[in-house]
Order: structure tokens, then sequence, then C-alpha cells
């Protein structure tokens, strides 16, 4: 198998794996809301799923007692604290899935200067 081909699989794989990862995250988005739904409907509170409750310990920390750069941190707290977590991994999983032109047209240009199918590369 050629080098050009061999690095083309691999372009297509990483991107495709992009591509994954963010339906995964459109679908995490989706079901938060959904989730979020399902619990008001039943106690009539929304139940709200702020970014920061996602964040990993040390940065939820460093954002509600900074030490240092207390600019910086009030504008993260703010961000963190009132975007909802649904909102941003729709965004982020819409974001990932528009990538899929470029993988397309990816596929196209080594089908077209080579004559192989990227699909049909075998390792």
């Amino acid at each position: 198998m050629n080098t050009e081909l061999m690095k083309a699989y691999s372009e297509y794989a990483i991107r495709m794996l992009i591509v994954y990862i963010g339906i995964a995250a459109l679908l995490l988005g989706i079901g938060a809301l959904i989730w979020q739904f399902i619990h008001y409907l039943q106690y009539a509170v929304w139940k709200p799923l702020p970014l920061m409750t996602f964040m990993p310990e040390k940065i939820r920390l460093w954002v509600q007692y900074p030490s240092s750069w207390i600019g910086l941190s009030q504008i993260l707290r703010n961000i963190f604290e009132f975007v909802p977590a649904s909102l941003a991994m729709i965004l982020f999983g819409i974001m990932l899935v528009g990538r899929k032109k470029k993988l397309d047209a990816l596929k196209s240009k080594y089908s077209s200067d080579t004559g192989v199918k990227v699909e049909d590369i075998e390792i």
C-alpha cells in the first residue's frame, strides 16, 4: 500500500471519529433536554443543568473561589452558570458534524487522484 493512500486513510479515519464524537455530543444534548422536559412534566419545576455542573472540580473551585485572575474567573463563572449544558452540547455536536463536508471533500479528492475509494482500503 502506498504512503499517500495510507495518509488518506488515516485522515479519513480521524475525521470520521470527529464526526461520530459530534453525533454523540448532539444526542447527549438532546437527551439532556428531553430529561429536563420529562422532569418538568412530572414535578412542574424546571431542573437547570448549567455547564458548571459538568466542569472538573479543580476548575469549578477556581472559578467559584479565585485567588488570581479574578476578572477571568468572573467571566467564566457567568458563562458556566448561565449557559445550559444541553445547548453547549448541541452546538458542539453541530460544529463537529458540520465537518462532514470536509470529510466528503477529502474522500472525493483522494478517490479522483488515486482511483481508489477510501472506504475500500483495508489495513
